[in-house]
């Protein structure tokens, strides 16, 4: 009765570990999934990158997660995104920040992402 027990709790024990070698060996990407993991760097941070907030009335935007421009650079930046914007985008523009974005049909918003990015790269924002 003992025996059976103790094989009970051995069993109980040796389940887990059971389930977990056939998920990590057994499966198709089971092992490269587990040396993944094993491989990264353990002291790796994840870097938020930053947003930035322009004077002109431009969108919250982020740049690369090493980008530090200074406050020289990112009003130039800024002066830069807003000229290069046609009259409308710069409508839709103002009205995402200073106004109700509701009031802006999700088709404009949609056209004006890319055109905002395009003014963003054509101003060397990606490079700072």
């Amino acid at each position: 009765m003992i025996k059976k027990i103790l094989y009970g709790i051995g069993f109980a024990i040796f389940l887990p570990y059971l389930i977990w070698f056939n998920w990590v060996f057994l499966s198709p990407t089971g092992i490269f999934e587990e040396m993944w993991l094993f491989f990264q760097p353990q002291d790796s941070a994840v870097v938020e990158p930053r947003s930035f907030v322009c004077t002109e009335p431009l969108p919250e935007f982020t740049l690369n997660a090493t980008a530090d421009p200074t406050d020289a650079q990112l009003d130039q930046l800024c002066s830069c995104v807003f000229a290069g914007l046609t009259a409308r985008d710069r409508g839709i523009s103002r009205t995402l920040v200073e106004g109700d974005p509701s009031e802006i049909s999700q088709a404009d918003i949609q056209r004006f992402i890319p055109k905002f990015a395009n003014a963003l790269e054509s101003c060397g924002g990606y490079k700072l």
